[in-house]
């Protein structure tokens, strides 16, 4: 979704009203990324992984 389109308004939204976490990614994505490329699989397990790891979601 494009910046600035709510996303975390909605998430917030969802979060309170029916009890889903709403987890914001952007900033630990912004410390990881790095210089490299947005689909580099290894970027994007280092985003995911402790996510997952702390969600239970694989």
């Amino acid at each position: 979704m494009p910046k600035g389109s709510g996303k975390p308004y909605i998430g917030t939204f969802i979060n309170d009203n029916f009890g889903m976490n709403f987890v914001r990614v952007k900033d630990l994505a912004k410390k990881v990324k790095r210089r490299r490329e947005i689909d580099n699989d290894r970027y994007l397990k280092k985003v995911f992984e402790p996510l997952n790891l702390k969600y239970g979601r694989s």
